[in-house]
């Protein structure tokens, strides 16, 4: 390899991080609530040294670790008593910083990758460019969601099963599991080349022994920590496979991707499928695309709710999938083509015209029109509010809760109460028998804000309609799209 294709090599994750900084510094960025909820968690490692993680935690710990770690070494604010405390913005962009170096770890081993399979380092740049200037992996990689650790660590552990290194790959596979439970859809892949390693049984026993030594260590941390199991609850709440029996539950299932196609018109699934397709004609890359193509097919046939989050790995593979298959299809002279090759020469073509053409047309739409990033502006605002009033106040909320819990601080003295029905809501404010003053949060528009579910946004103006029938309740203001109520029991 020429000396200026080794520095273009190393330009590539510098010009990853200059483009995911912007996202990473913008200020108008609050919480998704599922950042906020697993943040709460680190924070009150950090703050509270509660480093068991008390309370319905429902994933695997590693990256709250993280995130916790971060937190004490760069986050931290003391007050003048001495009490550690954490400033929300403070906070946000702490948080954010797991998943950025993860990025840029994703990024490097994708251009290794890359360069593997085709030993071609004009396709490792490639690739490494191309992800880092996709808008979904920008996303991502600024945020303080546990998928981009957990890509990092599966794409350590497929780098090292190409190498025949079955140790590594088993322990950083299991560890990729500890980041997030998705990393087992990578375990196919992985154990592949596993498999395909020149000293097979050896390297596949130690592949064995490593997995199962991260995947122990979390059975034994999950089996000492108070209160209920992670393992069983993140069953409990992620239930949603259900097999698509009919092609309405299909179509219904792929237009869960479809509407982030308009703002990435780079993921649409044509696209990944000339890239399986592609790939496929390539033998070198034939386990990437076979892996795509059942990821993908995978998802919509068995997976009940999709996110657009799930895209990531279909996204991070399909990038150094469409650029080894092209670089190894085009590989060799004129003179030795055929009409396999020729063929597999105009698909890699269009995947690549195709990404190319859909990254300049993504890259023209703002970052926050993904994954409802839409969040309130005015959260800060509501939760210096809310931490004014009297101690002990109790605030009903049925929506907000993990972004409150952030947002007020570690130290606040309020009750936030959840109620799951108007119902329950109505019987629990006739029974505290007290006559302090009680208030409700409801957000008129949850879905668009606050990336909840639309069976939890729709239906605001029932839970309003039913407290007025009940109380006396008095509209006190407004912070975007969340209202603040009175309610006065009879």
């Amino acid at each position: 390899m020429r000396s200026g294709q080794q520095r273009a090599l190393l330009f590539v994750p510098l010009f990853a991080a200059l483009v995911i900084l912007s996202p990473l510094l913008a200020e108008d960025r609050r919480f998704h609530p599922d950042e906020a909820f697993f943040m709460t968690f680190a924070r009150d490692a950090a703050v509270m040294g509660d480093w068991w993680l008390s309370g319905p935690l429902d994933k695997p710990p590693l990256t709250v670790y993280a995130n916790a770690l971060l937190l004490t070494l760069i986050g931290m604010d003391t007050l003048p008593d001495g009490v550690l405390t954490l400033d929300a913005h403070q906070g946000e962009f702490v948080g954010r910083l797991a998943a950025f170096f993860s990025g840029l770890i994703v990024v490097a081993l994708s251009v290794r990758l890359t360069l593997d399979h085709t030993a071609q380092p004009l396709a490792a740049i490639g690739a490494g460019v191309t992800l880092s200037a996709l808008p979904l992996f920008q996303l991502y990689s600024a945020s303080a969601f546990m998928d981009m650790p957990m890509i990092a660590l599966a794409f350590g552990a497929l780098l090292a099963a190409r190498r025949g290194q079955g140790g590594w790959s088993g322990l950083l596979l299991g560890l990729a599991v500890c980041a997030k439970p998705q990393a087992v859809f990578f375990a196919p892949l992985v154990l592949w080349y596993v498999v395909c390693a020149p000293e097979r049984w050896t390297c596949l026993m130690r592949w064995g022994v490593g997995l199962s030594s991260a995947l122990l260590a979390l059975g034994l941390w999950d089996a000492l920590r108070a209160g209920q199991s992670v393992i069983l609850l993140g069953m409990a709440n992620n239930d949603s496979f259900q097999l698509a029996a009919s092609v309405d539950v299909l179509l219904a299932r792929l237009q869960a991707w479809l509407p982030i196609t308009p703002h990435m018109p780079h993921v649409p699934l044509l696209t990944w499928a000339l890239i399986a397709v592609s790939g496929l004609c390539s033998r070198p890359t034939r386990p990437l695309s076979v892996w795509l193509l059942s990821y993908g097919l995978g998802h919509l046939l068995i997976f009940e709710v999709l996110y657009e989050r799930y895209l990531l790995p279909l996204v991070v593979v399909g990038v150094v999938s469409a650029w080894a298959a092209a670089a190894v299809c085009w590989r060799g002279h004129a003179k030795h083509a055929t009409p396999h090759k020729t063929a597999s020469r105009l698909a890699s073509l269009l995947v690549l015209t195709a990404l190319g053409g859909g990254l300049m047309l993504a890259n023209s739409y703002p970052l926050h029109k993904l994954e409802d990033y839409r969040c309130n502006s005015q959260i800060d605002r509501l939760a210096a509010d809310l931490n004014a009033l009297p101690v002990a106040t109790v605030i009903y909320d049925h929506w907000l809760g993990w972004l409150l819990n952030y947002y007020m601080g570690p130290w606040h003295n309020k009750r936030i109460v959840y109620y799951p029905s108007p119902e329950v809501l109505i019987a629990g404010i006739r029974s505290l028998n007290e006559y302090g003053p009680r208030y409700v949060l409801i957000p008129t528009d949850a879905a668009t804000h606050y990336g909840l579910s639309s069976d939890w946004s729709t239906d605001w103006a029932t839970w309003l309609s039913a407290l007025e029938n009940a109380f006396y309740v008095e509209e006190l203001g407004s912070y975007g799209a969340i209202r603040v109520f009175r309610v006065y029991p009879n």
